[in-house]
């Protein structure tokens, strides 16, 4: 398993072009400084008035998807 952790500042503005599916994958930056793109469904859960914000753990076994939690 690998963890990767992911700090996100998406305003709502931009965000609802994730949330519409006009934008597929989230291209993040992990704290360890790996390029990731994840399917934006993936976030929705997350989605706030102010858009996705906060630090996020993904859990990945080889290249696939195990868990994405919100830690702050």
């Amino acid at each position: 398993m690998t963890v990767h952790y992911l700090p996100l500042h998406i305003s709502k503005d931009e965000w609802l072009r994730y949330y519409a599916g006009e934008v597929t994958h989230v291209q993040c930056r992990s704290t360890r400084g790996q390029s990731i793109a994840i399917p934006a469904h993936r976030f929705r859960a997350f989605t706030t008035s102010e858009g996705l914000n906060g630090l996020f753990k993904l859990t990945l076994e080889g290249n696939r998807f195990v868990a994405l939690e919100k830690i702050s």
